[in-house]
C-alpha cells in the first residue's frame, strides 16, 4: 500500500505554507524534537538550507566555525549566498555536515537535490535530512499547500540512489498539537511513525559511479554563520 501523496498544486517556490503563523509552530516542534539527535561535532565546515527564514537555524555546536546558511528563495536559494536549486555553489567534498528542513517538499527535482547533497558532502560526510511526514495526521494541515511529501521510505531508497548511505531514521514532532504535548510523544512505540516529521541521518558514500559535474563554486569564510 502507497502512503498518501498530496496533490501537486502551485505553491510558490518560497513555500508559502511554511511561512503560515500555524505552520511555523508546528515545524518550530519538529525541530526541537530533532536538535535531541544533532550530532556534537562532525568537523569545521557545514551547510544549513531551511524553507523559510521564520525557522530558526539548528544549534550545531560551537565546533562548526564554517556555516553556509541558506533558506528557500524565489529561484532556489538564497541568504549567505544567493543560488540556483541544483548547482549549490560549493566545491566538490567541501563540507563535513549538511543539514536541510523541509527543503525537499517543495524541490522541482528532489533527485537531482540529493545529489548535490551528495557531492558538496565529503566521504563519510554527515547529511540531516528532515521531511514532513504523509503517514501522520498532521498532512491534514498541509496536503493540498505542500506540493510533495515523500514517505520515509520513499526517500530513503532516493538518497541511497544519490550516494547517501542510511543510517537512522527517526520520527519527530507531534502527532496533532504543536503545543507543550508535543514532548509527551514517545521516542519508541508503535505509533512513532505517526508522528509529524522525520529525520533521515545519512553519510556520502566515496565517489563511485555517480558522475560529478561542475558547476560555479565558492569557499566557506569562517565568519559565514546561520543568521
Amino acid at each position: 500500500m502507497r502512503a498518501p501523496r498530496s496533490r501537486r498544486q502551485p505553491v510558490p517556490s518560497g513555500g508559502a505554507w511554511f511561512q503560515q503563523p500555524d505552520s511555523l509552530r508546528l515545524i518550530g516542534a519538529i525541530q526541537r524534537d530533532v536538535a535531541a539527535h544533532l550530532p556534537p561535532a562532525v568537523g569545521p565546515a557545514a551547510l544549513v538550507l531551511r524553507a523559510c527564514a521564520g525557522l530558526a537555524p539548528p544549534p550545531l555546536g560551537p565546533g562548526m566555525r564554517r556555516v553556509l546558511s541558506l533558506v528557500r528563495g524565489a529561484c532556489g536559494f538564497e541568504g549567505d549566498v544567493r543560488c540556483a536549486e541544483h548547482a549549490l555553489p560549493l566545491e566538490s567534498g567541501s563540507i563535513s555536515l549538511l543539514y536541510a528542513a523541509h527543503v525537499l517538499e517543495t524541490a522541482t527535482d528532489p533527485a537531482a537535490l540529493l545529489a548535490e547533497f551528495r557531492r558538496v558532502l565529503r566521504p563519510e560526510g554527515l547529511a540531516l535530512i528532515v521531511a514532513l511526514n504523509p503517514w501522520s495526521a498532521t498532512r491534514l494541515r498541509w496536503q493540498r499547500q505542500v506540493p510533495a511529501a515523500l514517505a520515509p521510505g520513499a526517500l530513503a531508497r532516493m538518497a541511497d540512489h544519490a550516494g547517501l548511505r542510511l543510517e537512522a531514521r527517526h520520527y519527530v514532532g507531534p502527532y496533532w498539537r504543536a503545543d507543550e504535548r508535543w514532548r509527551e510523544a514517545p521516542e519508541q512505540g508503535a505509533l512513532r511513525p505517526l508522528r509529524a516529521a522525520y529525520l533521515i541521518q545519512a553519510r556520502s558514500r566515496e565517489p563511485g559511479l555517480i558522475a560529478a559535474r561542475r558547476v560555479p563554486t565558492r569557499r566557506l569564510r569562517a565568519e559565514l554563520r546561520p543568521g
